[in-house]
């Protein structure tokens, strides 16, 4: 009799392919590269195999502009406008889409990858001139990880963060960097603008030369504008409990008000937008803060900002 052999199944998943890693689920370390990281990340793409140029320009649109992997490879020439300098941008997950402005080096990597790469409809393609697929974009990201020697596993992703967070670093408003991100609920925009030792210190000292302890615990009359409502809000009474796990400053936030500020009624406004800063993501006009008991506050943080 002939004997028979099992054949295997021809699918994709039962094949040991030199798969890209998916993206991880969060594991307690930082989902966003560094500015310097991502040069280094742009140096290794662009000195590996035969598309460099190409890997290059992707990891630094990506990095610019806030892109998801899927909003890349759907980019077309007749997106670009290399005369005036302008990308206009398709936000997927619901988002609003957007248009932002090209700087010279993307510049002059678009102007080369066009000439590089003539006759094609969109902007990033393999060598049969089709676009390239979202695993694609993730294997040319981590590849290019492990050549610049980076510590941890990179994926397509942390890009997206990375711009965030350095928009934020940056100074910008929570609003403008929603707009720029194309993100619909702002509670994903607030992730990016918790407070960083440069910004607080840039921040707060322009607030604190105008601030006015007065103001911030009279009882006024406040009707929050539509614009206002749109940001997370403070409660309208801080309960005690609150206020010592959340609002109690550390050692280090207690230095940095002592650095900017003499008096005592000024240093303590100095903290309470400083926490009120760290809760919310943004700061608030001091009307909105509750009025809390100045002298229990003080004891409560131990300070002695009163005699």
């Amino acid at each position: 009799m002939l004997q028979t052999t099992e054949i295997g199944s021809f699918s994709a998943k039962f094949l040991q392919l030199n798969c890209p890693p998916v993206k991880q689920a969060y594991s307690g370390e930082r989902e966003y590269l560094l500015p310097h990281e991502v040069e280094n990340l742009i140096k290794a793409a662009r000195h590996v195999g035969r598309h460099g140029l190409r890997d290059g320009t992707i990891i630094l649109l990506m990095f610019r502009h806030g892109l998801r992997s899927a909003e890349l490879v759907a980019l077309k020439w007749l997106s670009v406008d290399l005369k005036d300098g302008y990308l206009a941008i398709h936000r997927v997950k619901h988002g609003h889409d957007s248009v932002h402005p090209l700087r010279s080096p993307e510049l002059r990597a678009l102007r080369q990858l066009k000439l590089n790469y003539p006759d094609t409809q969109y902007l990033f393609v393999s060598e049969r001139k089709a676009p390239l697929s979202t695993r694609s974009i993730r294997q040319i990201i981590s590849r290019a990880g492990k050549l610049a020697g980076l510590p941890f596993p990179v994926h397509s992703h942390q890009l997206r963060h990375a711009c965030g967070y350095y928009l934020a670093a940056s100074g910008h408003d929570t609003r403008a960097i929603q707009d720029y991100l194309g993100h619909r609920n702002i509670q994903h925009t607030v992730r990016y603008t918790r407070l960083s030792p440069s910004r607080a210190r840039e921040f707060l000292a322009r607030l604190i030369c105008k601030l006015t302890i007065a103001v911030l615990f009279e009882e006024l009359t406040f009707v929050p504008t539509v614009a206002e409502t749109a940001y997370p809000r403070l409660k309208n009474q801080f309960r005690e409990r609150e206020l010592r796990e959340i609002y109690t400053p550390t050692k280090g936030e207690l230095s940095l008000a002592s650095q900017h500020t003499r008096k005592g009624a000024t240093k303590l406004g100095f903290l309470v937008l400083l926490k009120t800063f760290q809760r919310l993501g943004y700061f608030v006009s001091p009307t909105t803060v509750p009025r809390i008991d100045r002298q229990a506050y003080c004891s409560m943080c131990s300070i002695g900002l009163f005699p």
